[in-house]
């Protein structure tokens, strides 16, 4: 009982951390919380309070910081390796949380080991209560697909966060900011045409996030010109989105003022790399 008031409790907390504009004392102060949830989540393993916040926790951390790093440390072999081993296993362990509180449907479990086509007829069961771990499940496989890209066990798994993705899209395209939108236009717009991407379906996605977030979700036009644009080599939108970014203010949307924080913080770094990519 007291666990579960516990989890309540850091579930309407959670905002604060969204809030915070303070990168570095963001970093350093997330994973200490995630020990702590996690800690709870042994005593009540299947409090869907608890797993709901450590899916959307640990994808964050990994995404704002590990990704980051990975960034940074481009040209440093050994320190681009460490922080990619980590990105892998913080996304993963994400994922699992949010497939764990899923697969307590019977159906869906059995089907994660399935054929595509099972799976993706499971999905058909979850209805709009499930779409926080319909999306955090495919938002976190789908990166660890992408710092994965080596690994053909993985690479095979990303139809299934696509899947994951649509059903979000029939039940709510609009949560947390229409990012639903936002993984797919990614998903087209991060690899050429003969790999499986797709331009058109791409730029239809990055818009619609955008609509939907009223161009406050920075991450959507950071997105937009680090993948959409660099791929389709469109270097003026390139240039328009990331100095959007760059130029807006930092209350645009303050419940998400720690994504708009990492957002202008790429922004700048992709500009000043421009030339690697044009």
């Amino acid at each position: 009982m007291a666990v579960r008031q516990t989890a309540g409790f850091l579930t309407e907390a959670a905002p604060a951390f969204e809030k915070e504009f303070d990168l570095d004392l963001a970093e350093e102060a997330i994973p200490a919380n995630l020990m702590v949830m996690e800690g709870l989540l042994h005593i009540d393993p299947l409090n869907p309070d608890l797993l709901l916040l450590l899916s959307k926790g640990f994808g964050g951390y990994a995404f704002s910081f590990l990704e980051n790093k990975m960034e940074i440390y481009e040209k440093n072999l050994n320190k681009y390796h460490y922080f990619k081993k980590r990105a892998q296993d913080t996304y993963r362990r994400a994922r699992d949380y949010a497939l764990k509180h899923l697969s307590k449907e019977e159906a869906f479990k059995k089907a994660l080991s399935s054929d595509f086509e099972t799976f993706e007829n499971s999905l058909k069961i979850f209805g709009g209560e499930e779409v926080p771990f319909l999306f955090w499940a495919g938002y976190n496989w789908g990166n660890l697909v992408n710092v994965s890209k080596e690994n053909p066990e993985e690479l095979a798994d990303l139809s299934k966060a696509e899947a994951l993705m649509r059903r979000v899209l029939q039940l709510d395209e609009n949560y947390f900011y229409g990012s639903a939108h936002l993984f797919l236009g990614v998903f087209y717009g991060s690899r050429p045409p003969m790999l499986g991407g797709d331009f058109k379906k791409s730029k239809f996605h990055f818009e619609k996030a955008l609509e939907v977030s009223q161009g406050r979700f920075l991450l959507a036009s950071y997105m937009y010109a680090r993948f959409y644009a660099v791929q389709t080599q469109d270097e003026v939108l390139f240039e328009r989105h990331l100095r959007r970014v760059m130029k807006a203010k930092a209350d645009i949307l303050p419940e998400q003022r720690l994504a708009n924080e990492m957002a202008k913080l790429r922004a700048q770094r992709a500009l000043k790399q421009k030339g690697q990519f044009f």
